[in-house]
């Protein structure tokens, strides 16, 4: 019996990157001319995917691919840790020349902070590091950001470096990005950085804010759903190459119900792969049961959002995309003034998505059908 080919607890693989062709072209192009992106998305939408093919076809183009996953970071030991980690992974298996560098490289923060044995848990290396000094702490985090430098003058080779939800490596300290920028502005020829992050407010204040290092120093990347037909086709081809062709009406239901948000859309085809199973067509009950996978995170997104937002979110699932209508204040029971602060909120956290001629939709699609069914408690 064939494996359920619809992956949704991870990210999907870079070979797998569904549409993004232009984005996918464009962070390409920025970061070969040596320039800085950033790149915002609501949770969920393919992010890493992107990067990694990102970071794949620049490999392919005799660069240095870094990804530095910066997600619940919370002190600097464990922001040394993750860098560490990822310079590991990028030059440690690599050509001669880039493994010798990465030796004399992780000696050199091996003489600032004990980072434990290669290869062990990184829960090792956090405890290691924490009994070190915070000078020794702060010379490794110093090697480890001025690593591009060592790889360029080693192979001549440019890096792509990654900081994915970047906005949290600023719980660890808050002037980590003045720190970076302090490197990155002499690594012009040496490397490129993409900073990536879901949470827009936090993204919009570390580079539209005046007061911040990073103001003006990367270029924005926004990512929206998923073009549906392309979306449609690769679904729909996942399942006739596995001898399991799907009704159009199944794959257009599906697409209707996800409307281009990528992880939704492989949570339902990975249930509608589990009715086919059972020998039934089963689109409303693989609905019903990738909801209910995704009703805890449901619930305590729900939980974080005040009364306003709540009936905001709950007009916009409805379907009042022009909040600032009658219609919309009227659902909502608020003025014009309060719907207007709570839509401007739940854009900037991810929770509503701006289209055409200033209307909104729920970023996540489940919320509306979660909603509806009495949030499915």
């Amino acid at each position: 019996m064939p494996a359920n080919p619809f992956t949704y607890e991870e990210p999907l693989a870079p070979d797998d990157l569904i549409d993004r062709e232009q984005e996918r072209s464009l962070l390409v192009e920025l970061a070969e001319a040596g320039h800085n992106t950033r790149l915002v998305g609501p949770r969920r939408f393919g992010k890493t995917t992107l990067l990694g093919a990102v970071g794949a076809e620049l490999a392919r183009r005799r660069m240095v691919a870094v990804y530095v996953d910066c997600s619940r970071t919370t002190a600097l030991e464990d922001v040394i840790v993750r860098l560490r980690r990822a310079w590991q992974r990028a030059l440690g298996k690599s050509t001669r020349r880039l493994e010798r560098t990465w030796r004399q490289l992780d000696r050199r923060v091996s003489t600032s902070v004990t980072v434990g044995v290669p290869g062990l848990a990184s829960l090792t290396a956090t405890r290691a590091a924490s009994a070190a000094s915070e000078a020794g702490l702060f010379e490794a985090l110093h090697v480890l950001l001025d690593a591009p430098l060592a790889v360029r003058e080693s192979s001549g080779k440019q890096s792509f470096v990654v900081f994915d939800e970047f906005h949290d490596l600023l719980t660890a300290r808050d002037d980590l990005d003045g720190i970076l920028r302090s490197h990155a502005q002499h690594q012009r020829d040496a490397a490129s950085y993409c900073f990536a992050g879901s949470q827009a407010s936090a993204m919009r204040a570390l580079f539209s804010d005046r007061r911040r290092p990073l103001f003006e120093q990367a270029r924005g990347v926004k990512l929206g759903p998923l073009d549906g037909a392309l979306l449609a086709g690769w679904i729909e081809d996942r399942f006739a190459a596995r001898g399991r062709p799907v009704e159009p009406e199944a794959i257009s239901g599906l697409m209707a119900a996800v409307g281009g948000h990528p992880q939704r859309a492989m949570m339902v085809a990975h249930f509608l792969w589990a009715e086919r199973r059972r020998n039934a067509t089963g689109l409303e009950r693989a609905l019903h049961e990738a909801i209910r996978e995704a009703a805890d995170g449901l619930e305590q997104t729900w939980a974080s959002l005040t009364a306003v937002q709540r009936r905001t979110l709950s007009a916009a699932a409805e379907g009042h995309e022009r909040l600032l209508a009658g219609a919309s204040l009227t659902r909502a029971q608020v003025g014009k003034a309060t719907m207007q602060s709570a839509r401007k909120s739940l854009i900037a956290d991810g929770h509503l998505l701006e289209v055409a001629g200033g209307a909104v939709r729920v970023a996540d699609p489940f919320f509306g059908l979660w909603l509806a069914e009495g949030r499915m408690r």
